[in-house]
């Protein structure tokens, strides 16, 4: 794939359709591999109790067990990003546990009545007319008073301080704010998290700066 010659932005989109090719192909189904494991492990184990286990499987049956310790975390940790994200592309996906969640924030959220001058209104259109002429009442035009900011005698930076202020970010501060981001926080839902861009800092590290600054 060339991708010299394009910005960041651009490659990282061109990426996702190759990532998920080996996503699919190479790193494969979460779900799938841990049901294998468990599977090789039930095998395994059914053998014990009726004969003495040789060494060899033993090996195996604890490679198999570290193995889906792994797939678990893996499993875990997809899940918890997908719940952090802002904006699901595909909420479908989502387990009933996070679907639960956001039913409960919504119906929290929810304005079913409120109390205007002593009375409760429940219905949903009397409801409705009593936020509108509240917000109309409150961003209504009003008369202020001007005043001379130059009469309350704040302190000036300097002339230096203001050029200090205007100085370009470096490259070195994008790096240590990308470093005390929390790793599990994207931009989107483009899977590109902040522990994948430190993990390939050394490879896009002074492109991704050039495209903050």
């Amino acid at each position: 794939m060339q991708l010299a010659g394009i910005p960041l932005n651009q490659k990282l989109k061109k990426l996702k359709a190759p990532l998920r090719k080996w996503n699919r192909e190479v790193f494969g189904n979460i779900d799938t591999k841990i049901q294998a494991l468990q599977k090789e492990l039930a095998s395994i184990d059914i053998q014990a109790p009726g004969r003495e286990l040789q060494e060899i499987e033993w090996h195996r049956r604890n490679a198999s067990q570290s193995e889906l310790w792994l797939w678990m975390a893996r499993k875990e940790r997809y899940w918890k990003q997908m719940s952090r994200c802002k904006i699901l592309k595909e909420g479908d996906r989502n387990t009933w546990y996070f679907h639960t969640l956001a039913t409960i924030r919504r119906k929290k959220n929810l304005i079913l009545t409120i109390k205007k001058d002593e009375t409760t209104l429940i219905e949903p259109m009397q409801v409705r007319k009593a936020f509108v002429q509240h917000f109309k009442q409150l961003y209504v035009s009003q008369e202020t008073i001007l005043f001379d900011l130059a009469s309350l005698s704040l302190n000036k930076i300097t002339p230096e301080e203001c050029a200090k202020l205007e100085e370009p970010v470096t490259l070195l501060e994008i790096k240590d704010a990308l470093l005390t981001c929390d790793m599990s926080k994207a931009p989107g839902y483009d899977g590109f998290n902040i522990k994948c861009i430190r993990h390939v800092w050394p490879v896009i590290g002074e492109e991704f700066g050039r495209f903050v600054m």
